[in-house]
């Protein structure tokens, strides 16, 4: 029953974290670009779904699936921190 728990708790992490940490990566990089509105959208949605593939693969590669978790969500705190601290609380 524990493993099970541990289980779902990394298929949850890896699914729903890993899609916003997919997300806010992909937003850095287009900030860091300094491209064109155009160019700008273009390469979030691209290196979205680049960068959530790899998340999910590598969600399922730790052997701890609390590390597993915790790396997520950690990750998820510092760089939504980090971006609403220099977007103002605001999204582009």
């Amino acid at each position: 029953m524990k493993e099970q728990l541990l289980l779902t708790t990394r298929v949850v992490s890896a699914a729903v974290g890993g899609y916003a940490l997919a997300a806010v990566i992909s937003l850095w990089l287009a900030y860091f670009a300094n491209l064109e509105p155009r160019d700008h959208r273009f390469l979030v949605n691209i290196s979205f779904f680049l960068i959530y593939l790899l998340l999910i693969l590598a969600a399922f590669g730790f052997r701890s699936h609390l590390k597993t978790a915790f790396a997520i969500a950690a990750g998820n705190a510092v760089l939504w921190a980090g971006w609403f601290a220099i977007q103002g609380g605001a999204t582009a």
